[in-house]
């Protein structure tokens, strides 16, 4: 199983020993000033971390380190792999996913998602491990700790989790950039023309297509909506975008820029009155941000690795549960699926609760 892959191979790579060029750098570092004292300076290493958008809650973690620390911002530093061309990769996956899409993900998802972040100064981009290595020599104040085992991704999921004293501030999490909503405000005003933009993010991915969405039932569900109250707006799979006006989506409106671009997706996602989309990855722009109202469909697929009961609490959480840190206009379905009954169904709920208590005033 992939969780059993991933759990393996943050296992192996635990104790490793420091490299020849780490040595190097050592000597690199001497008479040279620290960075930044009142910056957090956060290392995401490809060779412990995925090239996903999990990057979203490595993000969220920084900021809590970051204000627990009592430091003023946040400078991500991505780490390389020390050989990509060897990097473990599960066979389903590297089928669809192969190298350059891998590198063409990390240019595109991970390197723009801490923009995202407000308190995110700078990011930077390391040539070799050695590079790095010499950010960490000069940074007096470093996350994740090297000390003990090699951090591996599901500690930045716990510590989400874990730390609800951050999710009291009205406004936290991910947030759009002005420019990007500017952009969004141009689009959406001649088109939904008033009318509550209702965003739905498809799944149409080749690993793990049970995951998908049910293309029959998101289509009845658009055409089923009020028109004359709801804007129904489709985001493309972004491997399938270029299918989208040849599908049985055709009819819809589509926003086929948020498929290329994070900051236009996460703008789009805090422009809408409501979110739905099932267990994808760029739903998570949306679940870590208080700006945003979703429903999160069929959390839980037991027999995928990803999905699974066992992998999601060991990422810390609690099955048949929306996290604590969630708005009350936020909200995951663990079990079931995504038809059309179901669709309906949540949808018409989540309206009651947004405009008995006021939770959408002015695309806000």
């Amino acid at each position: 199983m992939f969780a059993l892959f991933l759990k393996r191979l943050f296992a192996n790579r635990q104790g490793q020993s420091k490299s020849a060029e780490q040595f190097q750098s050592s000597r690199v570092t001497s008479g040279l000033q620290a960075l930044d004292a009142s910056a957090l300076y956060a290392f995401y290493d490809l060779d412990l971390h995925p090239i996903s958008f999990d990057v979203t809650y490595f993000i969220v973690a920084c900021e809590i380190e970051c204000k627990k620390r009592a430091l003023e911002s946040i400078h991500v530093v991505f780490v390389p792999m020390a050989d990509m061309f060897t990097r473990e990769v599960p066979d389903n996956y590297d089928k669809v996913v192969d190298l350059q899409s891998r590198l063409w993900r990390f240019d595109s998802i991970c390197t723009q998602i801490p923009r995202l972040m407000p308190s995110v100064s700078g990011v930077t981009i390391c040539s070799s491990r050695t590079e790095a290595d010499l950010f960490r020599r000069l940074a007096l104040n470093q996350y994740p700790s090297l000390e003990g085992r090699s951090p591996h991704h599901a500690d930045f999921f716990q510590l989400v989790l874990s730390e609800l004293r951050y999710f009291e501030d009205k406004d936290w999490g991910l947030a759009a950039m002005t420019q990007a909503k500017r952009y969004l405000t141009s689009w959406l005003e001649p088109r939904a023309k008033g009318r509550k933009p209702i965003v739905i993010t498809l799944r149409q991915y080749q690993v793990d297509p049970e995951r998908n969405s049910d293309s029959e039932a998101w289509r009845a569900f658009a055409a089923g909506l009020n028109q004359t109250e709801y804007f129904p707006v489709f985001v493309p799979d972004t491997d399938h975008a270029h299918e989208y006006a040849m599908s049985g989506y055709k009819d819809f409106p589509m926003f086929e820029p948020a498929a290329w671009s994070i900051g236009l997706r996460m703008a789009l996602y805090e422009m809408a009155y409501l979110n739905m989309f099932v267990n994808t990855g760029p739903n998570s722009l949306a679940v870590l941000s208080s700006r945003c109202r979703y429903i999160f469909f069929k959390v839980l697929i037991p027999g995928i690795a990803l999905t699974s009961e066992d992998f999601l609490r060991w990422l810390g959480f609690t099955p048949g549960e929306t996290p604590n840190f969630a708005t009350p206009y936020q909200k995951w379905l663990w079990n079931g699926s995504d038809d059309l009954e179901t669709l309906n169904k949540e949808f018409l709920e989540m309206v009651r609760n947004i405009e008995k208590n006021g939770g959408y005033v002015n695309g806000n």
